[in-house]
């Protein structure tokens, strides 16, 4: 019964701090999302509605970065509160050990690692495909109508709208000139008007201003034919007078309209972990197939040992070193060959002088077919090779993906060997403490995981070293932390220093005597 009250103790402390840091975590790098596309959502008249939905799916999209987070800062803070209010002593001090004290959150890290896995394989690639999606719709969308003072509005296709003035009704409109642009024959239609009223009708469908107490121009080609008449036609100038007249726009353009979503479906973050599976397999055999069918051409101008194993992605006799010189060496065996065929034939015939002067004549032909030849499979070598090279780049990126989907899962069990012992070792609850030290191991896992991802997208690293760089990086922290919290060290405290030091000094005094 007394294991199950601890249980529940730990269990209960830790699951809302970890809920809590969730949300903090998501909502600031949904934050920072916004702060990017800020220019391009705001202003669209979109509703309430559309930015809940944006906000839920990239609230899902960031999961694979906020959970590891979360689980780091909910266990410090959770660790720490037991300790500060000797929670964690009185457990100690009645024989139950540190590991044992850490098991429930253990098992529940470790279903949360399950979970966070299966979403990351999932749920994330489902989310992004329809998150990616409206988001290139909104940002196609058109802000909506915002007729400014003094300034010409062309948002609306094939008008021109500017008013001296704008009442603080936003309805108002005085000093009005419209530019009718829909016969696409520049500035011949033109209406101005005293002032006039906006408002729109049928759902938004269409603006109407209603004008008051104005003029309208139009200039109309001449009728006569240019052709026949000497003299240079005039157009016609029709102009006409209103006291009320109704101008009718059409909002088409300013509606949201949805794309499909296998618009995006072509990306790696857009595809579960079958589908990456399947793609990294097609890949490989492409690039397999390829590289031996560059080979074989190669071994028919270049010997090549007969058992030279290919790699699944590696091309070792196409280095770009070996393609830089591979006109030369191409040219030169040409040559070499067609003038020993030629000394052959010319050691056969019975006139020596004038078979030579034939071939000190022939001999700059030879040359340049041989240089012509060289240059043509050296081009079409050079192709293949770079466009191995463009699979091997998306490979790479397919194979990050898949590896980061795991990583991040297991990220959360090692932040939580970093923040459980770390918080029982500090032993300061709420977010002030908890936070700053955080932020260490925040730095550190977004450095090494920046590094490392760039690294394995240009090949310094191999996809698997470069994704779970920061899990290698942070785990010996979280193994070192754990041994020091089993000790009850006094690691983080502010006499431990003192005491460290005070030892530190008595070793190098009995040294010297």
């Amino acid at each position: 019964m007394l294991i199950k009250k601890i249980d529940k103790l730990v269990l209960g402390s830790y699951i809302g701090l970890f809920i809590l840091t969730l949300c903090v975590a998501i909502f600031i790098f949904l934050m920072q999302f916004f702060l990017i596309w800020f220019d391009e959502l705001i202003g669209k008249n979109l509703g309430l509605l559309v930015y809940l939905q944006l906000f839920c799916y990239f609230g899902i999209n960031v999961t694979p970065l906020a959970f590891p987070l979360a689980t780091l800062l909910a266990s410090l803070m959770a660790l720490g509160n037991l300790g500060e209010y000797l929670e964690l002593t009185a457990l100690k001090g009645a024989g139950v050990s540190l590991l044992r004290i850490l098991l429930p959150l253990a098992v529940f890290v470790v279903i949360l690692s399950g979970l966070v896995f299966f979403s990351n394989g999932y749920l994330v690639p489902k989310v992004n495909e329809k998150a990616y999606c409206l988001l290139y719709d909104l940002r196609k969308k058109k802000p909506s109508i915002a007729i400014r003072e003094g300034v010409f509005y062309n948002d609306i296709p094939d008008y021109s709208i500017k008013v001296d003035k704008k009442l603080p009704d936003q309805k108002t409109l005085q000093g009005i000139i419209i530019y009718d642009h829909t016969k696409d024959r520049g500035n011949v239609a033109v209406t101005m008007a005293e002032s006039g009223q906006l408002y729109i009708i049928h759902g938004g469908q269409y603006l109407v201003m209603e004008l008051f107490n104005g003029c309208s121009y139009l200039e109309e080609p001449p009728k006569v034919d240019p052709t026949k008449c000497k003299q240079k036609a005039i157009p016609i100038l029709y102009r006409s007078s209103f006291k009320t007249q109704k101008v009718i726009f059409d909002l088409g353009s300013f509606k949201l309209t949805r794309s499909s979503e296998n618009l995006f479906s072509f990306h790696h973050t857009t595809k579960n972990n079958s589908q990456l599976s399947t793609e990294i397999a097609d890949m490989k055999t492409k690039i397999k197939v390829a590289s031996q069918a560059i080979i074989d051409e190669f071994r028919q101008h270049w010997p090549l040992p007969n058992d030279r194993e290919l790699g699944d992605v590696c091309i070792e006799p196409l280095k770009k070193e070996v393609l830089a010189d591979i006109n030369n060496i191409l040219a030169l065996k040409a040559q070499a060959k067609q003038l020993q065929t030629y000394q052959e034939d010319d050691a056969t015939t019975e006139t020596p002088a004038t078979n030579s002067t034939v071939y000190q004549h022939i001999l700059p032909q030879i040359t340049q077919k041989a240089l012509d030849q060289a240059k043509d499979f050296r081009s079409k070598l050079a192709t293949q090779v770079n466009r191995i090279e463009a699979e091997q780049k998306d490979l790479r990126e397919y194979e990050i993906e898949k590896h980061k989907r795991l990583a991040s899962a297991i990220g959360c069990i090692i932040m939580f060997l970093i923040g459980a012992p770390l918080g029982a070792l500090i032993r300061r609850g709420g977010l002030g403490v908890p936070l700053l030290v955080s932020t260490i191991f925040i730095l550190l896992h977004y450095i090494a995981d920046m590094f490392g991802v760039r690294w394995a997208k240009i090949g310094i690293l191999d996809s698997l070293s470069g994704s779970w760089a920061p899990n290698l990086i942070l785990l010996p922290f979280g193994l070192f932390f754990l041994r020091q919290a089993q000790k009850d060290t006094r690691l983080l405290e502010g006499d431990a220093y003192t005491i460290l030091l005070e030892r530190f000094k008595n070793v190098i005094r009995r040294r010297s005597r």
